[in-house]
């Protein structure tokens, strides 16, 4: 037998980022408390060390930016999402390392960025 609970849905935020594609700070909070404790990190995370973005290649921009410099590589292993290429080796003109298992061996395809 289904229970009926009571909620509401605030219709104006959401479906939205709050004013801003950090994901307000309520979503930040829900994410800091759910890895720290499924995750016990050995240093807390807090809602300012969070970054919510608006999907994969947001992502991806984001951390090749960060991580490194043109020129760096990254290593992947396939399957991979479709858009690396894209958002890793144009985008942030990063080397990408496509590793791919062929039985016991190994093929390494270098695309240049």
């Amino acid at each position: 037998m289904l229970r009926q609970t009571k909620f509401s849905i605030d219709e104006d935020l959401a479906t939205t980022y709050n004013g801003t594609t950090l994901g307000g700070p309520r979503l930040r909070k829900a994410m800091a408390d759910h890895v720290n404790r499924y995750f016990s990190p050995h240093t807390p995370v807090s809602p300012s060390d969070v970054l919510i973005a608006n999907g994969v290649s947001a992502i991806c921009a984001i951390l090749a930016f960060v991580l490194g410099d043109p020129g760096d590589g990254v290593l992947l292993m396939r399957p991979i999402y479709g858009k690396f290429e894209n958002d890793w080796g144009i985008t942030a003109k990063y080397a990408l390392l496509i590793d791919t298992v062929i039985g016991v061996l190994w093929k390494l395809k270098v695309l240049a960025g």
